[in-house]
């Protein structure tokens, strides 16, 4: 049975004291401001009780809000943070602030009050709070809390019923077309082949080279292959190969949303250093097949490098499907060549070299509705832009003699 009891305090004030004695049981207590608040603590204690549900040992650990930072940062959960000083900043704001406060008596409404407070106060420059700020705060306070649930130190995080303040629009930041002329001549000048066509293809994406996945490896990596989930396999000295991820522009292809090849384009300046340069590499466990942008039901484009694909396929993604090999000498699967067969309109836009021509046989005897349709300039579509060539124009001219 629940007995509640008022008790005076030392300043003249009053608490309400709830018990909660069961026969089999330890005894549990607690103290409230409000008798309907020990009332209704104490009848779901004894329910918690009844159904076995009841932490008796977490009742007891009684852990303060500061005894829980300094595990916090004990076990190195800052080390795997980059803003690792800002997240101790704001913790040391809230140890000022709840140090001394028990866990347990950490409530939504208790974080929502010390979140006003710290909306209210000035900074010690006597500035405002955004509410992006505030929001980063709250942010690592959550973090926190959420480590004291993994510990078992509270059933909850009470954060989680707070709603974030809404910040302010960031401020949008565009390149005038004077920006832009110095930025793309500048890239012109660069060594590497592919660094005017990325950033290109960034400019007319808005930026969002996420749109295409693409990603870099800053480094040459030796992996395991079972963190991959590749079977193991000797190597040419008898040992057990490693995947080896060179440094380079990392090409994902993608099949349903997974991750189906990984292509890496390497460069140049590796190219003094080995016997056999590859400027491309396809990371082991990768599926050999082509890559497919856009509708198959529309006229088909077929090029070699994915790069090229991807910043042609923004151009005339409308009218026309591209499809990128991966190669010269690279073939159509199955499905792919199905697919072809059909088609009425399909431009082969094949690098003008060596590679790219002997490729050119092999296409147009398999797939005699085939143009040839190589760039007009240079040696590929990365090199035709460089010299002014413009996408669209040049495969619409292409779909048009095809009709002819």
């Amino acid at each position: 049975m629940a007995s509640i009891q008022k008790r005076k305090n030392k300043n003249g004030t009053s608490h309400w004291r709830a018990v909660v004695r069961i026969k089999g049981y330890p005894t549990v207590c607690n103290h409230f401001e409000r008798k309907q608040e020990a009332e209704d603590w104490a009848a779901d204690i004894e329910r918690q009780i009844k159904l076995g549900k009841f932490k008796f040992v977490q009742h007891k650990q009684q852990h303060t809000f500061a005894q829980l930072i300094d595990r916090y940062v004990s076990d190195g959960a800052l080390q795997h943070i980059r803003s690792a000083e800002d997240v101790m900043h704001h913790l040391n704001y809230w140890k000022a602030r709840l140090g001394d406060d028990a866990l347990v008596h950490l409530t939504p409404d208790l974080i929502g009050q010390e979140r006003q407070y710290l909306v209210d106060t000035p900074t010690s420059k006597n500035l405002e709070r955004s509410p992006a700020k505030v929001n980063r705060y709250v942010s690592s306070l959550s973090a926190l809390l959420s480590y004291a649930v993994r510990l078992r130190w509270i059933d909850e995080n009470p954060c989680f019923n707070l709603t974030k303040l809404k910040e302010n629009s960031g401020r949008d930041r565009v390149l005038s077309e004077d920006e832009i002329s110095r930025l793309l001549t500048s890239c012109l000048q660069s060594k590497s082949p592919y660094l005017y066509c990325i950033v290109l293809m960034s400019l007319t994406t808005g930026a969002r080279l996420r749109y295409w996945k693409l990603g870099y490896c800053p480094e040459t990596f030796w992996r395991d292959r079972s963190s991959w989930g590749l079977s193991e396999k000797p190597n040419a000295r008898g040992l057990i190969a490693k995947l080896w991820l060179p440094q380079g522009i990392v090409i994902p292809t993608l099949l349903d949303g997974n991750v189906t090849k990984i292509k890496i384009r390497r460069p140049d300046p590796h190219k003094q250093q080995e016997k056999k340069f590859q400027k491309y590499v396809v990371v082991s466990g990768s599926m050999e097949f082509p890559t497919v942008y856009g509708d198959l039901s529309k006229p088909i484009l077929i090029m070699e490098s994915e790069l090229d694909a991807m910043l042609t396929f923004k151009a005339i993604n409308e009218i026309c499907c591209v499809i990128a090999l991966g190669g010269a000498q690279k073939k159509p699967d199955l499905e792919l060549h199905q697919h072809l067969k059909q088609s009425p309109r399909i431009l082969l836009a094949l690098d003008f070299d060596e590679g790219g021509m002997k490729g050119n046989l092999f296409w147009r005897s398999i797939y005699p509705q085939l143009l040839f349709w190589p760039v007009p300039e240079g040696k590929g579509p990365g090199d035709a832009i460089k010299l002014g060539l413009d996408l669209r124009r040049w495969i619409e001219a292409g779909l048009k003699a095809i009709k002819l």
